[in-house]
């Protein structure tokens, strides 16, 4: 179930990333309001003031995602087990390795926002060991903007 404190609601490949309580919460950093970088890139004449326009085409947009992962449960030995579980997930979900999925974001209006993107790379920093870390990930465009339904 999705996090009623989150702003802007977030899925991966159909899978929630905002659970209720907080066992794996991640937000969109980065990407959703940039624009795309570009190829194409203007020509410098030596000798002539200023440059040739060229064309320039959409072509990647970096995306971000921070949160945490936190293990939930009414013992020790229960939390670090999902916290592993919940690790587990993220690494699953977000492996480099894997196709592109669908990012969706829903918006503070209620329209959604969705992008094709593949996983670069997961940056973990554990704030509590085995019971608590933040992270970081990396994602890239497949396509060049959102759709926005």
């Amino acid at each position: 179930m999705t996090n009623p404190t989150a702003a802007i609601g977030l899925t991966f490949a159909t899978v929630d990333v905002q659970d209720s309580d907080f066992g794996i919460f991640l937000e969109i950093v980065r990407g959703l309001n940039e624009s795309p970088a570009v190829r194409g890139k203007d020509t410098v004449v030596p000798g002539r003031l200023g440059r040739i326009a060229r064309n320039r085409i959409d072509d990647v947009l970096p995306l971000e995602l921070r949160g945490i992962v936190m293990g939930n449960g009414s013992t020790d030995a229960l939390q670090r087990a999902d916290f592993r579980a919940g690790v587990n997930i993220i690494r699953a979900l977000f492996s480099p390795s894997r196709a592109p999925a669908a990012l969706v974001a829903t918006l503070e209006d209620g329209s959604t926002a969705t992008i094709s993107a593949r996983p670069l790379n997961l940056v973990w920093a554990e704030d509590v060991a085995s019971l608590s870390a933040s992270v970081s990930i990396e994602l890239e465009s497949v396509d060049p903007d959102w759709v926005i339904a």
